[in-house]
């Protein structure tokens, strides 16, 4: 059987799919990586009496895993971004990828920000919510360049999804049902009792 008859199948190799150079692989898992680093720092200083204090769901992780967590999804997503860097498509259609790619990155740094250094679990769902719609839009135009950078950036759209979901119970537990609470604790919110009503007899 003649070898030049055998064809892969063809959505195995995408056209734009290109090998990182050393240097692309270096670069973009140093940045992203980086990144990793800063929001661990964030979430490492305020591990302390806020956090303990405040009512998480059973589910919620160990303290110690948020920091090596993040450096390994974020180093994952540094080695797709190199093969987005690498990609043969167009300077135009790659460009706005890496745009999603560095939007995601700087809103993934706001939201550690305003949860663990501000201390403001609605401002940081309202990041996180941000920060989630940009890597689905990082995948959803990423994979069409390459195959290999979607499977590496796979596991931070299932940790921004973890951490919102965190994120909002948290907001629940402890914002939103104390707002609640002290406002049914407010008695110009009680209702008044009701009065008799007043009969009127028909002479």
């Amino acid at each position: 059987m003649n070898s030049s008859h055998i064809h892969a199948p063809a959505n195995a190799h995408p056209r734009f799919e290109a090998p990182p150079t050393k240097q692309q692989f270096l670069t973009s898992i140093i940045l992203s990586a980086g990144a990793g680093v800063v929001a661990a720092l964030c979430s490492s200083v305020a591990m302390g009496a806020w956090y303990r204090g405040l009512i998480k769901p059973v589910w919620a992780p160990a303290e110690w895993l948020f920091a090596p967590l993040q450096i390994l999804i974020f180093a994952l997503a540094g080695i797709g971004l190199a093969y987005l860097s690498a990609s043969q498509a167009p300077a135009a259609r790659k460009k706005v990828v890496l745009n999603w790619f560095w939007a995601q990155l700087i809103l993934s740094i706001s939201w550690a920000i305003c949860f663990f250094i501000l201390h403001a679990p609605a401002w940081a769902y309202t990041m996180i919510m941000l920060w989630w719609c940009a890597v689905f839009a990082l995948l959803w135009t990423g994979s069409r360049l390459s195959r290999r950078a979607f499977w590496f950036l796979t596991p931070l759209f299932f940790w921004v999804t973890f951490a919102s979901s965190l994120t909002f119970a948290i907001l629940s537990f402890n914002v939103l049902r104390q707002a609640s609470a002290g406002m049914d604790s407010d008695p110009r919110n009680r209702n008044s009792p009701a009065e008799p009503p007043i009969i009127v007899r028909k002479r």
